[in-house]
């Protein structure tokens, strides 16, 4: 009897082991594959990305920036690969930017500054913005400039956009489960301080298109009015029903408005190969034919990518004048390469009690 029990506790022991073996090999075998997916592309200004967020064309094909694109994982990235990042910096590049929509690169920056402490780093938009992880990623000495896309007063920059584009009234579409009640105090009181009449209209479920109607359809002198709306779903109905209408738009508020634009007007190929400027061309030629010049208001690239793209402007405008560090990522330069190089309005706000540059940026729409 206890033979056959010891021998039973023998094949439990084994079949355990080869499960966790098992497991360990498949864990091993997916870092590995991570690994490999990991190019190592560089150069003066080199760029880590996540695998799927666009970047203005023009950045990815100049010899001067490398760009790599992360692949998508679950959880968290490892310490292996924080290395190999890591390992392909060398003395031939100026700038290391990394956005990241997963947590765990931040140990990058001292790995890089460790072997070459001249080596601009910059977080962009990095998953340690969005959670608990901030207050490290503040404290960071290794970490020169953070930049992040604020999602707060969004609706308020609509409100300003409007007034710039004539309209008369400004609707709000929104669902009162999901809504910063600062940001709404600001915008009708801005509504008030400029003499524009403030509708607010609540939505209390699943917004399709015929519902968007029902609500579009009530709105009187809707051609002069402004709709903006904080629901994500509903920023592609906005642009499915904008030549019905042919209200104002003063802020698509998308994630990647240039996609949503390029989906409903049939401009996805040209999206995919133009630069923003050449695009924006087509933007304007396809809104003049439907009667809508100066009436819609959107950021054609991933916002995400903002963060970057300013970055790189900065770099460049600094090594060209060969300035200190110092001297250009502050809020004065931000705002003006923004305004030069990007055509784009930007308003930094600075983020608590940082060891380097940390801004949020609020982005104000292009109009078109």
């Amino acid at each position: 009897m206890i033979k056959k029990i010891a021998y039973l506790f023998t094949i439990v022991f084994v079949l355990v082991s080869l499960g966790a073996c098992t497991k360990n090999d498949r864990a091993s075998s997916s870092d590995k594959e991570s690994l490999e997916d990991i190019t190592n592309n560089k150069s003066e200004i080199t760029i880590y990305l996540p695998e799927g967020q666009q970047l203005d064309k023009k950045y990815i094909e100049n010899k001067k920036i490398a760009v790599n694109f992360l692949p998508k994982i679950e959880g968290k990235y490892t310490e292996k690969q924080a290395d190999m990042i890591a390992n392909n910096i060398d003395k031939h590049v100026k700038v290391l930017i990394i956005s990241s929509s997963n947590n765990g690169l931040s140990s990058v920056f001292e790995k890089v500054k460790d072997k070459l402490p001249g080596v601009i780093t910059i977080s962009c938009d990095m998953e340690e913005f969005n959670n608990h992880s901030l207050d490290d990623l503040l404290k960071n000495s290794n970490i020169d400039v953070g930049l992040s896309v604020s999602n707060t007063n969004n609706l308020l920059i609509g409100v300003k956009n409007s007034i710039l584009m004539n309209a008369k009234k400004f609707a709000y579409i929104y669902n009162p489960n999901d809504i910063d009640i600062t940001d709404l105090e600001k915008a009708k009181e801005y509504c008030k301080e400029n003499n524009m009449i403030f509708d607010e209209i609540k939505v209390d479920k699943k917004i399709d298109d015929k519902y968007f109607n029902e609500i579009v359809g009530k709105i009187s002198n809707i051609e002069n009015t402004a709709v903006y709306s904080s629901i994500e779903d509903a920023s592609m109905l906005l642009l499915k029903n904008f030549s019905k209408y042919k209200y104002i738009i003063p802020s698509l508020n998308s994630g990647n408005d240039g996609n949503i634009f390029s989906q409903e007007f049939a401009l996805e190929k040209e999206f995919a190969s133009l630069e923003r400027e050449e695009f924006e061309v087509l933007v304007s030629k396809k809104l003049k034919e439907e009667g809508l010049i100066g009436k819609l208001g959107m950021i054609i690239e991933d916002k995400k990518s903002v963060p970057i793209e300013i970055s790189i402007e900065i770099a460049k405008y600094m090594y060209e004048n060969n300035f200190m560090i110092e001297e250009c990522y502050r809020d004065v330069s931000l705002v003006a390469r923004g305004n030069r190089n990007l055509n784009l309005s930007i308003a930094p706000q600075k983020i608590g009690n940082s060891a380097g540059y940390f801004r949020y940026l609020n982005l104000v729409p292009r109009i078109y």
